[in-house]
């Protein structure tokens, strides 16, 4: 089974993960998969138990039944037309009698006579999981429609003001932000009433009601969306196979939250350049480490607490960071914006934070310690009996890395199914899913240019690469380098690194040979680089092989349905003008 050992009792439309956790699933046929987009439509319910997944199985299948026989009807009929000023009305409805409830008893009651609302009220338990975690920075793969039964309870709450919709919708691209704003406030102040941070009366914040006020702005006559709207259609413009864009959504979500959480969720055309500049010079006084109890407060609170007289001096977030992730992040959605919108203009163009010249923080190895490292005991057959180095993964990593300039953690993550054999030509294929048995692990790469093929060195060939995979594939491991530590418990967070003890290990270790500390794993791929570059090989073929979104838009036509621009053959050809001189290949064991 390719997700996992079912041992449970069967659920109708269903399978089950490796974690215990039930998802739903319906294969689409064949003749609709090209208008769907997908080979199979799937969703986890969220839970272990049989009698919840029987109840909320049959709805989500409903949705994904009602998708297929839209796309086998080729172009459907537009959906009937949404009230929005009626549909937020209707949350706002659901939040106040919610906030109510918890009032009611909070005043009523005794404090010692008050249930945990966590075990109170089960409907809100799943959702306040979720919200502390992506609070507290703990979840980096989960999003809130992520929950089960989110879209029902949706659907549930504008169902009892007269408002039926199905959740193909258009409608509901914008009203699930709406209705998690509702539902942060109804978790949050459950919370406060339990911790007496507020009293009975005192609601939190309003966010649906300010939503009320801006309803307008989702007329159908409205096509610019909000900012939360533009960072959306960025992340699925770059989603592939159900999956995502990577460690950089993760970012580009981060930031765009914050600029929200400054100006509001502003409409595209409303945002000027005065509200960019606003939010530079505020995130230029952010705190580059910010407490786990302040987390969840907005940036000018925190800005203020920090800034306030009296307050002992601290390090803020590097211009460095500034320029190049917070605000670059913001630029690139909105330029997609831009893209789409005769009239939108990127408002965070040239807005930047002055920063000082300085040496680069990361080197390449020169070939006197490429020459070095690769002449140390490791690679003349004395690994070290140390469990974050990894087993041969100290050998193998560190000399791929050298022959191909790939990540470190896209090395790591390598299945033996990756391995592969093309136009004659042998090459890693470095991607998210996995091609053979799926082991429930998620496996994230940077961004959407790093999903690529990249040939395998004929050095690599001649130490016997292949015959290390195929030793591997024998004995029946998933993953070329099993003796990392793959965490089970870990497996569906992916922002675990199961080369994260490798790394401390190779700084350790390499600091003995090259004591440089502006050098560490990274140093392979500048090294990789720069040897292509000296070699004359074109920037496009670098940024091909090594997985770097280019820089000129023209490079990006003409790819083929894998993103690829060249073929095999070519990629071989420009990675076999690499060479490093100083490793003696031949005294390699």
């Amino acid at each position: 089974m390719a997700r996992g050992q079912n041992r449970k009792k069967k659920v109708p439309g269903t399978r089950v993960l490796l974690d215990g956790t039930y998802e739903a699933i319906l294969v689409v046929p064949a003749d609709c998969q090209d208008r769907v987009g997908k080979k199979n439509l799937t969703r986890r319910l969220g839970t272990t138990l049989y009698s919840d997944a029987k109840r909320l199985a049959p709805p989500i299948l409903r949705e994904f039944e009602l998708v297929v026989e839209r796309a086998r009807a080729g172009a459907s009929a537009p959906a009937e037309p949404v009230d929005p000023r009626k549909a937020v009305r209707a949350i706002e409805q659901w939040r106040a009698a919610e906030l109510s409830r918890a009032e009611l008893r909070a005043f009523n009651q005794p404090d010692e006579e008050i249930p945990d609302p966590q075990t109170y009220w089960s409907e809100h338990s799943a959702y306040r999981l979720r919200y502390y975690e992506l609070r507290d920075g703990l979840s980096r793969q989960g999003r809130w429609a992520d929950i089960a039964g989110f879209d029902e309870k949706l659907l549930g709450v504008l169902d009892d003001q007269g408002i039926r919709l199905s959740g193909t919708h258009p409608a509901m691209t914008r009203l699930r932000p709406i209705f998690q704003a509702a539902w942060c406030d109804v978790v949050k102040y459950e919370d406060d009433l339990r911790s007496g941070a507020v009293t009975p009366g005192e609601t939190s914040n309003a966010a649906v009601a300010q939503s009320v006020s801006t309803a307008s702005q989702f007329s159908d006559h409205n096509l610019e969306g909000t900012v939360w709207d533009a960072f959306v259609a960025w992340r699925t413009k770059r989603e592939r196979d159900g999956g995502d864009a990577g460690k950089t959504a993760r970012e580009f979500e981060t930031q765009v939250k914050r600029f929200i959480d400054v100006h509001g969720d502003l409409r595209l055309g409303q945002i000027t350049r005065r509200h960019c500049i606003e939010f530079r010079n505020l995130m230029a006084q952010y705190p580059a480490s910010v407490p786990t109890a302040m987390r969840s407060e907005s940036v000018r609170t925190v800005v203020a607490r920090y800034t306030a007289k009296g307050q002992a001096p601290y390090k803020r977030l590097a211009a460095k960071t500034l320029n190049e992730k917070v605000f670059a992040a913001l630029r690139a959605v909105f330029a997609d914006a831009a893209i789409e919108s005769e009239n939108f203009v990127n408002p965070m163009l040239n807005i930047s934070v002055e920063t000082t010249k300085s040496a680069p923080t990361k080197l390449p190895y020169n070939d006197r310690e490429v020459g070095a490292l690769f002449a140390s005991d490791v690679f003349r057959g004395k690994l070290v009996r140390d469990k974050r180095a990894g087993g041969d993964a100290q050998k193998w990593i560190p000399l791929l890395a050298a022959y191909s300039g790939a990540r470190l953690e896209e090395l790591g993550q390598l299945a033996v199914t990756d391995i592969k054999e093309e136009d004659g030509v042998h090459y890693m294929h470095i991607q998210e899913r996995y091609d053979g048995p799926d082991p429930g692990y998620l496996r994230s790469l940077k961004n959407e240019a790093s999903q690529r093929k990249v040939p395998i060195h004929s050095a690599l060939l001649e130490l016997g690469f292949l015959q290390f995979v195929d030793a591997q594939r024998s004995a029946g491991n998933i993953h070329v380098f099993s003796s990392l530590k793959w965490d089970d418990k870990k497996k569906r967070d992916k922002s675990y690194k199961v080369t994260a003890s490798l790394s401390k290990w190779w700084s350790a270790y390499s600091r003995l040979v090259v004591p440089d500390t502006r050098k560490s794993f990274h140093s392979f791929r500048h090294t990789f680089k720069n040897r292509l570059r000296n070699a004359g090989v074109a920037k496009a073929l670098d940024d091909a092989l090594t997985g770097h979104i280019s820089s000129d838009e023209g490079d990006r036509y003409g790819r083929d349905q894998e993103g690829l621009g060249f073929r095999l053959p070519i990629l071989a050809d420009a990675i076999e003008q690499l060479s490093h001189p100083n490793i003696d290949v031949r005294a390699i064991r």
